[in-house]
């Protein structure tokens, strides 16, 4: 809104968009002093203001003040005033008057979706480095405290030129990357060892636009002796879908809703002030935050997927039983099935169907690795986990799906949960069960493990937190 006041700050004008926006009808406004249409806490800001730019010492910089429009509701305004002098030679005042609403929705939005991630990103074990398409890093993300000594060292500086230039292999990945290739290594840094996972980002044409690094400490994994190795790759990726994918599904979809609303209000804001405006920079400012931050939930999502659960609280051994009869439909006539319940089974909370399919993928995949026939048995029983590698400690209902098939090697568990990875030939899978099947598992709250060598049969254990007393009563 513009309008004019006296020297005294009384309104000798104002033109339709304040009356709309204040709700007063034109002859209950001019006359009235300005400090009539603000709240108690901006009148004595909106006298003093009047008098230093009457005396000149106050230049036409906007100011913010809380309005009191005539249904009594408080607005926030940005106001910017300035001295002028009309025909004869009296003194009064010049101003302009913004709803800064949407502004303040906007600004808050944006600082919540900030104090969103980054809380997510400090409880995350996984370092989280973001370059731009020339290598220049933009943020670090994540891995505790350590991130704030990573920002201050290395944000602004180019890993092409200031960072691996000495360093040919670390070179030629980041080469590699830039130029769209996704790529995983290994280093060690000191006393630690890390993997470091390379995924470029493209922009909408298909080209790459940036690269997003995940650095993981696995030191504890390959300190370990043989068994630590067979369990480094499930650890592995493990890590990957709890922390990742985690962070991206947690917040995908609330947090793109408020982005939306945020880049709207801020876009509307830009379309409606001039672009010499005072605050056009602050508006420009608030949709390249709010950019920013869209495109890190995008490339967050990149590394994780979600699908649709319905848990409830499900019997598992009972689940089990009743799918002895389909289990067996797609086994051959030469396989044995075998399904043992132990008594008094806890509660798990999951997506029965999901849970069901899981086990379908398990015993299809039990049955392609016994060719020439053998014995298939699903065993269901609580149990207490304290010291196992792989698995937090907690209580879970465990399904064992076991088989005396061929087995696998070292190099097939290591890949064993990949997607599209296969052993058999093209036309007999897809290689998506098992990938299919550990995502269920990990979405459920659960862990997918296997144990397995060549030629004596493998052992899938599919860990189900036990139901929480409150889920059970409810």
């Amino acid at each position: 809104m513009i309008f004019t006041l006296d020297g005294r700050g009384r309104f000798t004008s104002i033109n339709q968009a304040g009356i709309d926006l204040t709700g007063y009808p034109l002859e209950e406004i001019i006359g009235r002093n300005v400090a009539e249409l603000l709240g108690p806490e901006s009148e004595t800001l909106a006298d003093e203001t009047l008098q230093r730019t009457m005396d000149g010492r106050l230049d036409s910089r906007p100011f913010q003040v809380m309005a009191k429009l005539a249904d009594g509701s408080p607005v926030p305004f940005e106001l910017s005033i300035q001295s002028i002098e009309d025909e004869a030679g009296e003194l009064g005042f010049q101003g302009i008057g913004r709803d800064i609403r949407p502004r303040i929705e906007a600004e808050e939005a944006v600082r919540e979706n900030e104090r969103l991630i980054d809380g997510l990103l400090r409880r995350s074990p996984v370092s989280i480095w973001v370059w731009d398409r020339e290598g220049t890093i933009k943020s670090v993300l994540g891995a505790g405290a350590g991130a704030e000594s990573a920002i201050h060292e290395y944000v602004g500086r180019n890993v092409l030129t200031d960072i691996f230039q000495d360093d040919t292999a670390a070179l030629d990945r980041a080469r590699r990357a830039l130029r769209g290739d996704r790529i995983t290594s290994e280093f060690e840094s000191g006393d630690r060892s890390v993997e470091m996972t390379y995924s470029p980002v493209f922009d909408a044409e298909g080209k790459p636009d940036g690269v997003i690094v995940t650095a993981i400490d696995i030191t504890e994994q390959t300190r370990s002796g043989a068994k630590a190795a067979r369990l480094e790759g499930e650890l592995r990726q493990s890590h990957r879908l709890e922390s990742i994918g985690r962070l991206a599904t947690g917040v995908a979809h609330d947090f793109n809703n408020i982005l939306a609303v945020t880049m709207g209000s801020a876009s509307l804001i830009s379309a409606q002030i001039d672009k010499d405006s005072p605050i056009q920079a602050d508006v420009e400012a608030i949709i390249q935050a709010t950019e920013r931050a869209a495109a890190l939930t995008q490339q967050l999502l990149a590394f994780g997927g979600k699908q649709e659960l319905r848990p409830q609280l499900v019997d598992i051994g009972g689940l089990a039983q009743s799918m002895g009869d389909f289990i067996q439909r797609v086994l051959r006539s030469d396989i044995k099935l075998s399904v043992t319940v132990a008594p008094n089974l806890s509660l798990v909370l999951a997506d029965a169907g999901q849970i069901e399919q899981v086990l379908m993928n398990l015993a299809v995949n039990a049955r392609d690795a016994m060719p020439d026939g053998g014995d298939l048995t699903i065993d269901v029983r609580d149990e207490q986990v304290r010291d196992r590698a792989s698995v937090p400690p907690g209580d879970y209902v465990v399904i064992r799906v076991s088989d005396n098939g061929i087995g696998m090697s070292e190099e097939t568990l290591e890949r064993v949960f990949e997607p599209f990875f296969s052993t058999k030939p093209a036309h007999l899978g897809t290689g998506l069960g098992l990938s299919t099947a550990l995502g269920i598992v990990t979405q459920s709250g659960g862990y997918l493990r296997v144990d397995s060598e060549p030629g004596e049969g493998a052992t899938f254990a599919m860990y189900l937190p036990v139901a929480s007393g409150d889920a059970s009563e409810a």
